[in-house]
């Protein structure tokens, strides 16, 4: 790297510490006491906020104007070329890498930083790295853990939590309202995330990457995620997430079939090429969800670093659920 007062990254002049780029704009979105997650996933390169509300976020926002600024004069001078990479360092593989990125799910005009900038090794993009980050640091082999399972089974990411994380993982894929919770085809093991296999309280982590927006009844999911997490387990997830109060619910299945209660869209799905029909526009209302469906605590981690690749929006945003103990 060189060295020097100051030293350019496409175009972007940051300030070098000798050490590693620093982010000045660190603000507590919360008077409450942070959980033990957030102070333990959160560094000075890397700073994380507990975020409980709307106006928790705005604060945050308000005070990192810049990050906005830097991702807006990234996007100007990305833009036309159809592929591009972003120096930085990935925490999943411990090495400094070119993130990959190109105008994949974005409008051409702002690059969606969120499902972009994937790491050449690991091949897990923004979003996926900071989860697997957080896994990282929270579970510990010299802690034992019951089991860790994902709503997913046949992704880079499920393939990385297979060899990294130190106890049991378990991953599963829905294949489809006429197969068993439990049941393994071809290799694959079938789970609805309403009505879960596992035994009550067998369960020391849940992760679910953008799997609860696709859900017909995301109430049912969390509900059936706190009945198998043992005490003090908890459930991460991340979403595509709108910054309003309530949640719109886009479809429904009633009596078997599904309604359509706005134009129907799709996500990217590993086994289906139709994608995912979207059920589900979360807004801060998650969080009560999480509540209700008998997590003692629910609150979304705020997250932003050029570092270490994690843009989008000047904050990015996962959730957590945990339960009592």
């Amino acid at each position: 790297m060189p060295r020097g007062p100051g030293w350019t990254l496409s175009g972007i002049v940051l300030r070098d510490t000798g050490l590693a780029m620093v982010d000045e704009n660190v603000g507590v979105a919360s008077e409450r006491p942070e959980p033990a997650i957030a102070s333990l996933v959160s560094s000075p390169d890397l700073p994380v906020d507990v975020l409980r509300s709307a106006s928790d976020l705005a604060r945050v926002r308000e005070r990192s104007a810049d990050r906005r600024a830097i991702e807006q004069h990234l996007c100007e001078t990305l833009r036309g070329q159809e592929h591009w990479t972003l120096d930085g360092f990935c925490n999943v593989c411990a090495r400094a890498v070119a993130f990959q990125g190109d105008w994949m799910h974005s409008n051409g005009q702002t690059a969606n930083f969120r499902e972009r900038l994937v790491c050449p090794f690991c091949k897990l993009n923004n979003r996926q790295r900071f989860m697997a980050h957080v896994l990282m640091v929270a579970t510990r082999p010299e802690r034992p853990q019951a089991p860790t399972y994902l709503h997913e089974q046949v992704t880079p990411f499920f393939f990385w939590a297979q060899r990294a994380l130190p106890d049991a993982v378990i991953g599963s894929e829905y294949l489809g309202p006429d197969v068993p919770s439990g049941t393994t085809v071809r290799d694959m093991r079938h789970e609805d995330a309403r009505a879960l296999s596992f035994d009550d309280a067998s369960l020391g982590t849940i992760v679910s990457n953008d799997v609860f927006e696709h859900v017909p009844d995301v109430d049912l999911c969390l509900a059936e995620s706190a009945r198998v997490l043992r005490s003090g387990g908890r459930l991460y997830f991340s979403i595509p997430f709108y910054d309003r109060e309530e949640t719109v619910q886009r479809a429904a299945m009633r009596d078997g079939e599904i309604v359509e209660l706005l134009p129907p869209q799709y996500h990217g799905n590993p086994i289906d090429p139709k994608g995912s029909l979207v059920f589900y526009e979360h807004g801060w209302d998650v969080l009560e969800r999480c509540r209700h469906a008998g997590f003692a605590d629910a609150y979304a981690l705020g997250y932003w670093s050029l570092l270490y690749g994690h843009l989008g929006y000047g904050l990015q945003l996962m959730f957590v659920a945990e339960t009592s103990g």
